[in-house]
């Protein structure tokens, strides 16, 4: 397996889930497995086997009782994995939902009063972090959530959190006295820090609430009051524990946006003199910082401001100086160095270093999530509009260089801006379009006069930065040559430069773009060359970096668009050894391609090349290799396993958690941020999650997704398409696939409900497509369980009866009046399998009035009259369907019955294998009838009718000994037996 991960958890539920508990199993070790698979991030696992546990016998009824409240706190946590908003709410939601679902405990002690408490703790932190962020995105601006909904969500996780509280506190009451050290004492000491934690929050949500109301008005007043009253009692009541520092942040947060900034400096000078002796009060203090910064700008000292921010910036190392407390406090200090510009007394120069440095640190802070990013990016573009494009000719190279510099900061804000524009507010979009070409030919300009300035006094790493940000510009605008020969200049002319490493990449990048352009042989060579030459040097040159990695994927990619594979095979070879896993990935995806293309291809070639492909996805895996090329691969191999009818393993793919299909498709990541892969994977999602068992909620979400994906384009017919092209797919995996009984019936609920999908779509489409869901949906019908058959034959016959209404509708819908007769044909099967024996019959006769020698449609009309008559118990009907119904003038059966269509189907039996089967089935048939309504009889009439039905099967086994094959042979012999013990039991 390609997965190790996941085959050890499969073998530990092996041991303890799928195959059965050990009888006598405890609690405590049922708990412990499911404490496992969570610490293994196996939330689903842990789901499953929950839910299992539930209709187990082996499994301890205290455990049972227990298992729904886990079950509630695991959706919880499993929501929370996933990144997209929408998919996170409808997740939560659900969760919320089968915990409100869940009967209540009537007293707290015990273990599902403790499990009870656990799932509502978690559910309210979650549904807190999740009003948190919406108000975040009402307020920052984006399309989306509004600020009404955003109060609305913070109001529903307040009143959760109090349902939380009290749960905590009545818990904690019945453990009053425990001793310290015990299991009991521990869970009272966990449910003090989960008290407090949830005491914090609700606070805090009151100050979140007071930011959807402007500043300074009654409402944000009001609820920063009563918020900073908590707060301090919180500070009072934990101020030796880190939640209750905490507290005291938040508190004076409350105050300087109250404006009592006496109280609030109180606060943060309290924290900011902590000693932050670990990780977590490091965070704190620097949280605290910013605050105080904040503080400074409120009260106009800017200068002391920029100078304590800075201050505490440069005590920072390491992980200190990532993450989101560092960005806010970045964030702040880059205000306070705008604000400073923006006063008098400085010179030009003085401004713009001031500005430069603030531009700095917002862009630093905007790419850090936390909970100032989005102001921080519109402040770095702010900073950034202020520094301007110069448009003075430069006098010097220092001048051009800077110039340059700025000019491709405003290119980028300009960029950030475009992207972050409602795609419907055209001028706003126009307007930063404008911007980024303006800026963008500035600072070429701005470059080329760097260039021709530049003499022995100017710096050598900043001449050769110029060369490079021009090559990047050019690159930008589309201008290859140019671009491929200042960074191929700088790679190779100056590889110990600063910038060297980054043109080397640039200059590939640029020459691997203009080889896949239309271009005459001599050029196309010399690129080619040139482009190995670069390739070559860099991977030799920076082997450990980046642009080695970018150097022989190139490299690797000519060879395979050279078909050599001998060539490819060695530069995946001679790769050094953190980057080969990667490129041998990329060689066995290309090997694969070219086996799927082969038609010579065996079964076990096929098996081979698969093992080679998840062999080489999961080394890739191990060694951090690039997730859009793992994901890419991912796809491939779930697309092969389930082509090979090996559906069950594809199963761990889905989820894999940086490359699996749903990962990336959830998080809309590369490459699933292109449109195509985005369905392609979705449709390879839906088809492998048919097989995950239980219920089909993943296959639902993925198939709306495709939805939302088709209908963003506007485009209909390709929803059509690809929802069309999906149930193939399903159908053809349900036909390849060796799976257990369960995996099978989702796989078929899987592909009925994308069949129900395309209803609509496929209402007014052309014969072909209509005709094929009719079709795929009786088929399915027969290879679902008993508790779905009919539904799904209902199904059918909704869809043919609809095809036979447009064939009436809408002459020449049919391609051919024998395509009518077929759905007629077929309407008439879906009737009969329903039980309307009568309104079957009648289909079918009227159909042989006019073509009587339609043998399927006379199978069909002896097959109805056998079922008839064995489900009314009528002897009559079980004979007619024999000898035949309906004369007509010339008083010849109109429906021939079995027994003539056996011996019109023995005429041609020799010529055709298909009349050859419907002569066994006929005779079977015959035999059958006649034991059926021998069994409807008694006395001297039962014993011949049972006579006749031996001798039948007598005949036929002396006459023909195969009987068709093995499957028919049985049948007879097992009927043939039957007969005869039927005989025997009369005779007695």
């Amino acid at each position: 397996m390609a997965f190790n991960r996941y085959g050890a958890v499969v073998a530990l539920l092996g041991a303890l889930a799928f195959a059965g508990p050990v009888v006598g199993q405890t609690v405590a070790a049922e708990q412990r497995l499911i404490d496992r698979l969570v610490e293994e991030d196996l939330g689903e696992f842990a789901i499953d086997y929950l839910e299992r546990a539930a209709a187990d016998p082996l499994i301890p009824d205290e455990f049972k009782r227990v298992a729904p409240y886990r079950i509630a706190k695991l959706r919880v946590n499993e929501a929370l994995r996933r990144r997209d908003a929408a998919s996170r709410r409808a997740a939560l939601d659900e969760a919320i939902a089968l915990l409100a679902k869940l009967p209540k405990p009537s007293e707290v002690g015990g273990a599902e009063g403790r499990a009870l408490t656990d799932a509502v703790g978690r559910l309210a932190l979650a549904e807190a972090d999740e009003a948190r962020r919406q108000s975040l995105t009402a307020l920052s601006g984006i399309p989306g959530i509004t600020v009404k909904r955003a109060r609305r969500e913070l109001r529903g996780a307040k009143k959760r959190l109090r349902t939380a509280v009290e749960r905590y506190e009545a818990e904690l009451e019945a453990l009053r006295g425990v001793s310290s050290g015990t299991p009991d004492g521990d869970r009272r000491g966990d449910l003090r820090l989960r008290l407090a934690q949830a005491r914090l929050l609700a606070a805090r949500l009151d100050n979140e609430l007071a930011s959807t109301y402007a500043s300074g008005s009654d409402e944000a007043e009001k609820l920063n009051r009563a918020a900073a009253e908590r707060l301090g009692e919180l500070y009072q009541k934990y101020s030796k524990w880190v939640v209750g520092l905490y507290a005291h942040l938040y508190e004076g947060r409350c105050y300087r946006q109250l404006g009592e900034h006496a109280l609030a400096a109180g606060c943060f000078e309290s924290l900011v003199t902590q000693p932050a002796t670990t990780p977590e009060l490091s965070r704190l203090v620097t949280l605290a910082n910013a605050e105080l910064v904040a503080l400074r700008l409120a009260t106009n000292d800017v200068a002391v401001a920029v100078e304590d921010g800075e201050a505490w910036l440069d005590t920072l190392e390491g992980s200190q100086r990532e993450g989101a407390e560092a960005a806010t406090l970045r964030y702040w200090v880059g205000i306070a160095k705008q604000r400073l510009a923006a006063g008098d007394g400085l010179n030009d120069s003085a401004r713009k270093r001031l500005l430069r440095s603030a531009r700095e640190l917002l862009g630093e802070a905007a790419r850090t999530p936390s909970e100032v990013q989005a102001p921080a990016r519109d402040a770095w573009a702010d900073a950034t509009a202020l520094l301007g494009i110069e448009s003075a000719d430069p006098r010097t190279f220092d001048e051009a260089f800077q110039a340059g510099k700025d000019a491709v900061e405003a290119f980028s804000a300009a960029e950030v801006g475009r992207a972050a524009a409602d795609q419907d507010d055209t001028s706003v979009r126009a307007e930063f379009e404008s911007q980024r070409v303006d800026s963008l030919t500035a600072a070429a300009t701005a470059f080329e006069a760097a260039l021709e300035l530049a003499d022995r006094k100017s710096p050598d790493e900043q001449v050769n930065e110029a060369r490079y940000l021009l090559a990047y510009l050019d690159y930008t605008a589309g201008r290859d040559a140019r671009a491929i020969k200042l960074a191929a200049g700088v790679a190779l002319r100056a590889p110990d430069d600063p910038s060297a490493e980054a043109a080397a990449r640039l200059g590939i990048a640029a020459l691997d773009r203009r080889r896949r352009q239309p271009l005459d042989k001599a050029e196309s060579e010399r690129v080619a060359m040139n482009l190995n030459r670069l390739a070559e040097f860099t991977a030799e040159r920076w082997p450990a970096g980046d642009a080695a990695a970018i150097a022989l994927s190139v490299l690797l990619a000519q060879a395979l668009d050279n078909e050599d594979l001998a060539a490819a095979t060695r530069i995946a070879a001679n790769a050094p050894p953190d980057q080969r896993p990667e490129l041998k990935l990329r060689l066995a995806a290309a090997r694969w391609e070219r086996h799927a293309r082969d038609p010579e291809a065996t079964a076990a070639d096929r098996t081979a090349m698969i093992d080679q492909l998840l062999g080489a996805l999961d080394r890739a895996t191990q060694s951090g290799a690039a997730v859009p090329l793992r994901a890419t691969v991912a796809v491939y191999a779930t697309e092969a396993l389930l082509e090979a009818g090996r559906p069950l393993e594809a199963a761990p793919l889905l989820e894999a958690a940086e490359h699996g299909v749903a990962t990336v498709v959830r998080a809309k990541t590369p490459p699933a941020d292109t449109k195509a892969f985005l369905l392609a994977a979705l449709r390879t999602y839906v088809r492998a999650a048919a097989w995950s068992g239980g219920n089909i909620d993943r296959v639902e979400e993925a198939l709306d997704t495709i939805g939302e994906v088709c209908n963003d384009s506007g485009s209909p017919d390709e929803f059509r398409d690809v929802l069309l092209a999906t149930a193939v797919k399903q159908q053809a995996d349900l036909a390849a696939a060796t799976a257990p009984a369960d995996a099978q019936r989702t796989a078929v609920a899987a592909l009925a409900e994308t069949l129900e999908r395309l209803r609509t779509p496929l209402a007014g489409a052309e014969w072909n497509r209509a005709l094929w869901r009719c079709q795929a949906l009786l088929k399915l019908s027969d290879e679902a369980g008993a508790e779905r058959r009919q539904e799904l034959t209902m199904a059918a016959s909704d869809a043919f009866g609809e095809l036979a209404r447009r064939i009436e509708r809408e002459p020449g819908f049919a391609p051919s009046a024998s395509a009518g007769l077929a759905v007629k044909l077929q309407l008439g099967e879906c009737e009969r399998r329903l039980g309307d024996y009568g309104g079957a019959f009648e289909a079918f006769a009227s159909l042989l009035v006019e073509r009587p020698a339609l043998l399927e449609v006379q199978r069909s009309a002896a097959r109805t009259l056998q079922d008839w008559g064995q489900a009314d118990g009528d002897a009559e009907r079980l004979e007619q369907a024999i000898v035949g119904a309906r004369p007509g003038d010339d008083r010849k059966n109109r429906v021939w019955g079995w027994a003539k269509l056996a011996a019109v189907a023995g005429q041609a039996a020799t010529r055709d294998p298909k009349r050859r089967e419907l002569f066994f089935e006929a005779w079977l048939n015959v035999a059958e009838c006649r034991y059926a309504a021998a069994n409807l009889r008694s006395g001297a009439e039962r014993t011949t009718q049972l006579r006749k039905a031996a001798n039948t099967v007598r005949a036929m086994q002396r006459q023909y000994p195969d009987l068709g094959g093995p499957d028919r042979k049985q049948q007879f012999e097992e009927l043939g037996a039957k007969i005869d013990q039927t005989l025997k039991r009369s005779a007695a």
